[in-house]
């Protein structure tokens, strides 16, 4: 299910909300419903865009919402996509919604510092906020240097994806492309908006199952039910249903065994290699872990990895080294078998975070033992299931287990 996709398709130009008369006047039509006062209005000025002084015309149709447009098919040097109709109806949507919710927002405001015009800026709790609604795809270079920008010049950038963009696959899943992972929060959730549903969309608690597929939970909620702070941080989290996971993981390895990559055909060799079949994997291998966000490969091949390459072998009692379960994972990034995602927001968090996670996963399970900061115990021999009936056996005592330890420890992180 999409958002938005026929209305994205009718573009509409280099289009302005806001525009500025010869006297220095600012105009803005989101404000502005009285079409006979602004045909009067436009009889009697010329506009001028806010940012490149060239003319703008005043359009005022009835099949679209009322904008500025530069002249003679123009285009402004500050602009870096043309807008949608989908993209106009949502800014002023979001400008309203702002409105309503006590702020003074301002619309396309130009700064000459950095060169750039959001969509929206407002001040809440003494900050500056720049709000961007992104319904068209652009670089993740672009998308970096203006968040950097925004940055330099002490705004909150908040990115807003439009709900052209939303693509839910199932009742907890979603497809989401390397351009969608560029607005993932470090609140752990990516926001949408879509203007023509008049709705917010959030998907929180993501984990990716695959490169373009994740687990997720999704709140739909109107403007006027949404206050600021639930774009800024969403409330408390909603444990995985490991259910609902094992089935997505199934899917994982029929597809991988199928239509398998040229990467996923190397990581199936390797498990051949070591006499391992996909399907007969321990249940250890393919763990929802949170922070694994950042790995682009699926938890099913970069923990079989780990597991191969730091536990499988190991004997009883043996120490186990993080350095050295780290030092493998990335000698694994090195030949591209694992894959690292890119996501701006988490751009200082360290990759290996999600291995240490793992591993402490491990340790709550009761089969590693943490003997110091950095290194690790085993204490139960791993068993591999031999027959898909065990393997299912095992998988559902092992969610079960997790989920009594996440009641246990009141973390509300799994649920069966």
């Amino acid at each position: 299910m999409s958002f938005g996709e026929s209305m994205d398709k009718e573009r509409g130009g280099d289009s302005l909300l806001t525009a500025v008369t010869d006297g220095g006047l600012e105009v803005c039509l989101a404000d502005a419903n009285d079409k006979l006062k602004l045909l009067s209005y436009r009889r009697e000025e010329h506009f001028l865009c806010p940012s490149c002084k060239q003319r703008v015309i005043m359009k005022l149709g009835d099949k679209r919402i009322y904008h500025f447009a530069h002249i003679g098919g123009s285009s402004c040097p500050h602009t870096y996509e043309r807008e949608s109709l989908y993209h106009l109806e949502g800014k002023k949507q979001l400008y309203l919604w702002l409105k309503k919710e006590g702020y003074c927002p301002i619309l396309e405001q130009y700064d000459p510092e950095i060169q750039q015009r959001p969509d929206i800026t407002f001040i809440k709790d003494g900050k500056k906020y720049a709000v961007e609604y992104q319904c068209s795809s652009i670089a993740a270079d672009l998308f970096k240097k203006r968040t950097k920008a925004y940055i330099s010049q002490n705004y909150h950038p908040l990115w807003i994806l439009g709900g052209n963009h939303f693509k839910r696959k199932g009742e907890n899943t979603i497809s989401l492309s390397g351009f969608d992972f560029l607005f993932y929060k470090t609140e752990e959730f990516i926001p949408y908006y879509c203007s023509k549903q008049n709705k917010f969309i959030l998907a929180t608690d993501i984990h990716p199952i695959s490169p373009q597929k994740a687990y997720a939970n999704f709140t739909f909620i109107q403007p006027e039910n949404t206050p600021v702070d639930l774009l800024l941080k969403p409330k408390k989290k909603i444990p995985v249903n490991l259910r609902a996971w094992c089935k997505l993981l199934q899917k994982v390895r029929l597809n991988m065994c199928k239509y398998h990559t040229q990467r996923e055909g190397r990581f199936l060799k390797t498990l051949y290699h070591n006499r391992l079949n996909p399907f007969l994997l321990p249940p250890i291998v393919g763990i929802p872990i949170q922070s694994s966000v950042i790995i682009e490969t699926s938890p099913l091949i970069w923990q079989a990895y780990v597991f191969l390459d730091s536990i499988h072998n190991k004997k009883l009692g043996q120490t186990i080294y993080t350095r050295d379960v780290i030092g493998a994972f990335f000698r694994r990034c090195n030949l591209k078998e694992i894959l690292i995602r890119e996501i701006p927001s988490l751009c200082g968090s360290k990759v290996d975070q999600a291995v240490n996670d793992y591993l402490e996963v491990l340790t709550e399970l009761g089969i590693l033992k943490k003997t110091s900061e950095s290194t690790f115990l085993l204490m139960v021999k791993v068993e591999i299931p031999q027959t898909t009936l065990e393997q299912q056996e095992m998988e559902a005592s092992l969610y079960q287990l997790l989920d009594t330890i996440s009641k246990t420890n009141n973390k509300s992180t799994f649920r069966t």
